[in-house]
């Protein structure tokens, strides 16, 4: 629709009342009772994300001649590799838990026993990597490698990302490894435009863009919403929360995060949930016996 309404009044260009059009006159012509006004407009949202040659500038959506930064940032999203990726993942999910904790020993990029440190005299808290398909939780709380048993096994806790399948899931292991494969395609998507934006913006003559250009289409802005949405869908995978419960097993406690919005938010939020249960004892909720 936005091409067929691009094929007249291209000399006035924008000018031209018949050149391009508004999104209520785009929302007129494509919406019908099938296809409702806010499923169009998700569609022209995307125009600015994904499209080629269709643009959005002074307030009308038109088909151009010239190739948007888009195209370029597919190209470039073609040559990255999975390690860049990894890399890129790994980077942002230690921003998840950051600073200083009274609470917990913080360990990042945990996916076996012995990344977990035993004989610290205090709770340790495993942030699972983005990268490891499965764990053993079981065998990560009770041993600190092969045949090494761990000595403080009750102050293991380990914060598990949807990517990742608990291996001791039980029936339910098929359906863990369909939700970890959507959230691992989801996260991966953005990753591979954010660190297509960042080698665009880095070295722009490289891929034939004049700087001047990325200025004019408002670029900037829009890599720094992409690299914001990157934490936040980092940060909103973190789910789930397993550790060794005083009644004898390993529970999981589902963890709902703040997401982008620091580490310290996630730790406040594990520590109201362990008060809550019972498994963790504070001044506020201990008397003097």
């Amino acid at each position: 629709t936005i091409f067929l309404h691009s094929l007249v009044g291209r000399e006035e260009g924008l000018n031209s009342r018949i050149f391009g059009l508004t999104e209520p006159e785009a929302l007129f012509c494509v919406s019908f009772p099938g296809l409702t006004p806010p499923q169009v407009r998700k569609a022209l949202e995307e125009i600015g994300e994904s499209a080629f040659y269709l643009r959005y500038e002074q307030g009308k959506y038109f088909a151009s001649e010239d190739p948007t930064i888009n195209s370029i940032l597919a190209r470039i999203r073609k040559t990255l590799s999975t390690d860049q990726i990894n890399k890129l993942l790994e980077d942002t999910a230690r921003k998840v838990v950051t600073g200083k904790t009274d609470l917990f020993h913080v360990e990042h990029d945990v996916f076996l026993p012995e990344h977990l440190p035993d004989g610290k005299d205090r709770p340790v808290l495993g942030v699972v990597s983005l990268t490891a398909e499965s764990i053993n939780v079981e065998e990560m709380v009770t041993t600190r490698g092969a045949n090494r048993p761990r000595e403080q096994q009750n102050l293991i806790f380990l914060l598990v990302p949807e990517t990742v399948t608990v291996s001791d899931a039980g029936d339910q292991k098929g359906l863990f490894q369909s939700r970890a494969q959507e959230a691992r395609h989801r996260i991966e998507g953005i990753a591979r435009q954010v660190l297509a934006m960042r080698f665009l913006a880095d070295k722009p003559q490289n891929y034939g863009v004049n700087p001047r250009r990325l200025e004019e289409e408002d670029f900037k802005k829009r890599r720094a919403e992409r690299e914001q949405a990157l934490l936040t869908a980092v940060s909103s995978i973190y789910t789930g929360l397993y550790y060794p419960s005083a009644s004898g097993h390993i529970v999981k406690k589902e963890i709902k995060t703040a997401g982008g919005e620091g580490g310290i938010p996630i730790i406040e939020q594990i520590r109201e949930a362990l008060t809550r249960d019972g498994e963790l004892l504070t001044s506020r909720n201990t008397t003097q016996a």
